[in-house]
């Protein structure tokens, strides 16, 4: 029954979190088209940017908030809930408006340390592409802080309420206002502007989602106080920043990683490969608004489930409860691999036809084979980032990923230079995970006291993915045969149609295999929300 809840729970996160990354995939297509690879680049720079302040202002905080008023929700400490609601509202609107400060003045000193061989014009286009996100830092750490409230009751409806809103609004304001923009004619560099103020907009709305979904939580809980917090605001500031703190940095890792390759793939390219900085600027946005948007898909999976899984882990942890840590540690590995390796699989045999559905070439398939492997050990690293801040150890996860970055950092450098590529960054980031995850899965075992081998819960998972990939990779290239006499016109159409075909038959496969190895319950299927009744009947079927 508890494999069921936690399954249940996180899997109302995966819906949310899959449907915002899903749309956020399916925008690239409409504002590739629109902008082309160049202006992607634009977006992306701005982006990474974003992402990096918005960590600082929300990641840290509101993590800190929901591990805390877990904690004492199991005590029925509501008086120094409504403390910590209050002090953390009060700290992370003081960042938005520092954060959006930041952005707006220091926009132009960013774009000419992204582009060193950059004209003046071209840093002016990068310039208003990072400035167009100033208005969503003033709101987006507000929205973080509400989602983080709700999450430490264990609350996950309306958080993902909000981040399919939240997506929703940026993807519709991002995709038309980029058309209005680019369609008058205002140029690429305003059409990517445009775009980034999506964030803005979707922000917003997730705000008011947020509000109607606490509204009747606070009004319950203020009935349920029966005393007043004997804790000072100093004290519970304190108590906050000492969690909050390796929380954010902890989150830093994956936009510095980004921003590594902002700095480092358009100026590499440029001084030791030889091309253009459109050129160089094209690859970047491949990689970054393309491959690494990606793998977000899988991803979102993970964090759904340690969004779900951390607050537990702090709460078995307060109960001395060592059967649940225990349960809480294998069962969300287990719901991870069962999402990353097919995912991975998609992603090495597909390349070509995803490439062409959201560019209309096939220039960026090898780098989105190459950040296949991504989906498992960057899943990896964040699902033992959760667990070890459920055990209530913060820093050595944080130690761990900056020494993925490192490497990274370095071999970056190293293999753009040697391949002349933008393969080189693809590579040396995973090759970074791969080093942060294992350090990550050795200090699970030692803080939680859980002995467990990665390798034999992984290996059905792979077992069961092999004969997808061999299904995926036949079926690729029977259609690929096929479509090569289709015109220019209709090759788009088709390679919708292939990636479908692919996909259908491919994961009917993959749920076939792993329902005869009995890798998934029928229990577990069925607390699956919407389809979980319909799902448990075929899987009991299916199984005999």
């Amino acid at each position: 029954m508890q494999k069921a809840g936690l399954v249940r729970g996180s899997s109302i996160m995966v819906a949310a979190i899959g449907i915002t990354k899903f749309l956020g995939i399916i925008s690239i297509v409409p504002i590739n088209q629109l902008l082309g690879n160049v202006g992607q680049g634009y977006y992306s720079t701005a982006y990474n940017l974003y992402t990096i302040l918005m960590v600082l202002a929300t990641s840290g905080l509101p993590t800190a908030l929901s591990k805390l008023i877990s904690e004492r929700a199991s005590t029925n400490r509501f008086g120094e809930i409504e403390q910590l609601y209050r002090i953390t509202l009060k700290l992370v609107c003081s960042f938005a408006v520092i954060g959006a400060l930041l952005v707006w003045f220091g926009a132009p000193y960013y774009a000419s340390l992204v582009g060193l061989h950059a004209n003046h014009s071209e840093i002016a286009d990068m310039t208003l592409s990072i400035r167009a996100l100033a208005p969503a830092i003033l709101v987006v750490p507000l929205e973080s802080a509400l989602r983080g409230y709700l999450q430490g009751f264990q609350e996950v409806k309306g958080p993902a309420l909000s981040q399919a809103i939240e997506q929703l609004f940026r993807v519709v304001v991002a995709v038309f206002g980029t058309l209005i923009v680019v369609k008058i004619g205002m140029g690429v560099a305003k059409g990517a502007a445009a775009a980034t103020f999506g964030a803005f907009v979707g922000a917003v709305a997730g705000v008011l989602v947020l509000w109607l979904a606490i509204f009747p939580l606070r009004r319950h809980n203020k009935r349920l106080l029966t005393y007043k917090a004997d804790r000072s605001d100093k004290e519970i500031r304190r108590l906050l920043y000492r969690v909050a703190l390796p929380v954010c940095l902890g989150s830093l890792v994956v936009p510095i990683s980004s921003n590594i390759d902002s700095l480092t793939v358009v100026n590499f390219l440029t001084h030791f490969a030889g091309q253009s900085f459109s050129q160089a600027q094209a690859g970047f946005g491949i990689l970054s608004r393309q491959a690494q948007n990606l793998v977000q898909l899988p991803l979102a999976f993970t964090m759904a489930v340690g969004f779900s899984v951390m607050p537990a882990i702090s709460e078995a942890m307060s109960l001395k409860d060592g059967s649940v840590i225990q349960l809480n540690i294998i069962t969300p590995f287990r719901m991870m691999f069962f999402v990353t390796f097919p995912a991975a699989a998609v992603f090495l045999s597909l390349g070509k036809p995803i490439e062409y559905i959201l560019s209309n070439s096939f220039d960026g398939s090898k780098v989105i084979a190459t950040i296949s492997f991504m989906c498992i050990f960057s899943s990896m690293e964040l699902m033992s980032t959760y667990i070890l801040q459920g055990l209530g150890n913060f820093y050595r996860p944080v130690r761990n990923m900056f020494l993925g970055i490192a490497l990274k950092a370095i071999l970056n450098v190293l293999l753009i230079i040697l391949l002349k590529s933008v393969l080189g960054a693809a590579i040396a980031t995973i090759l970074g995970y791969v080093l942060s995850s294992t350090l990550n899965i050795l200090a699970v075992k030692r803080y939680s006291g859980v002995q467990f081998s990665v390798i034999r819960l992984a290996l059905p998972f792979l077992l069961a993915s092999l004969p997808l990939l061999i299904e995926l990779v036949l079926v690729n290239h029977l259609l690929s045969f096929i479509g090569s006499s289709f015109s220019h016109s209709w090759l788009w159409i088709w390679n919708v149609f292939q990636l479908s075909i692919a996909c259908v038959t491919g994961g009917a496969l993959y749920l076939f295999i792993t329902l005869r190895m009995r890798l998934i319950r029928p229990q577990q299927i069925r607390s699956l929300p919407i389809v979980g009744q319909w799902l448990s009947r075929l899987t009991e079927k299916t199984i005999g």
